[in-house]
């Protein structure tokens, strides 16, 4: 998955999580946010984006004992991941 793909797949599912509710689970994005990170990190191995880990994706029953991700957490991931990203593409172009 190409850096832009990334940068603009994380656009929309910001754009989605801020339409939800603040009490709603959004369980489903942690295995989209997991993936782009993968290829953010296969994209550019050694960087910051080591930082950032993978979210844990609670299973049926934990999800049910308050162990969800909700809405204002996720669009905070996906801005990180964001934000980590185009820095990298600004230090890309700057030496070249």
């Amino acid at each position: 998955m190409t850096d832009e793909m990334i940068l603009r797949l994380a656009a929309e599912a910001s754009e989605a999580l801020s339409k939800m509710e603040f009490w709603m689970t959004c369980d489903e994005f942690c295995h989209v946010y997991n993936r782009m990170l993968q290829s953010a990190k296969e994209n550019h191995p050694a960087t910051e984006l080591d930082r950032l880990g993978p979210l844990k994706v609670p299973t049926f029953g934990k999800a049910l004992v308050g162990n969800s991700n909700y809405p204002a957490e996720m669009r905070i991931r996906f801005s990180e991941l964001r934000i980590v990203l185009e820095a990298l593409q600004t230090d890309i172009e700057k030496a070249k």
